[in-house]
């Protein structure tokens, strides 16, 4: 038996999860930060 292997950050994170749901056939959407950090060029707070 194979043990699951952590995810490298949010996007590995995201693809895990959508697979194991794929996997269930469990409807979903994956958005608010996460897709927005996918989509946009990363930005930084302009506060000090």
């Amino acid at each position: 038996m194979s043990r699951p292997v952590a995810p490298l950050g949010p996007l590995d994170a995201a693809l895990q999860i959508a697979e194991a749901l794929d996997e269930a056939g469990v409807p979903y959407a994956i958005g608010g930060e996460l897709a927005y950090g996918w989509w946009t060029i990363p930005r930084a707070p302009l506060s000090p």
